[in-house]
């Protein structure tokens, strides 16, 4: 039970959607993460800067939440997890 509340913690930390959807959503709060707002100013920074950036997550659900981000921000970007196959294709 220890590292299942754990993992929690550090899941809610980054964003709480990855908790749990439904309860986020019900609080109004599913798409607010200082985490998230922090590392899509980084990002926004390192593109201006012509830099290219590599983002690692332990899970993919926060990637997933990510791309939408990144997406509605005009950025491109490619994806690679576990699933990946064709890994030259950028989005």
């Amino acid at each position: 039970y220890i590292v299942d509340a754990i993992t929690k913690l550090r899941q809610a930390a980054l964003h709480p959607r990855l908790v749990k959807a439904s309860y986020a959503r019900e609080m109004m709060i599913d798409d607010v993460s200082a985490k998230t707002d922090a590392i899509m100013r980084i990002i926004k920074e390192r593109i201006a800067q012509k830099r290219a950036i590599l983002v690692f997550s332990s899970w993919i659900q926060y990637l997933e939440i990510l791309e939408e981000k990144l997406g509605a921000a005009g950025i491109g970007y490619a994806v690679m997890t576990g699933r990946s196959r064709d890994r030259r294709t950028p989005q």
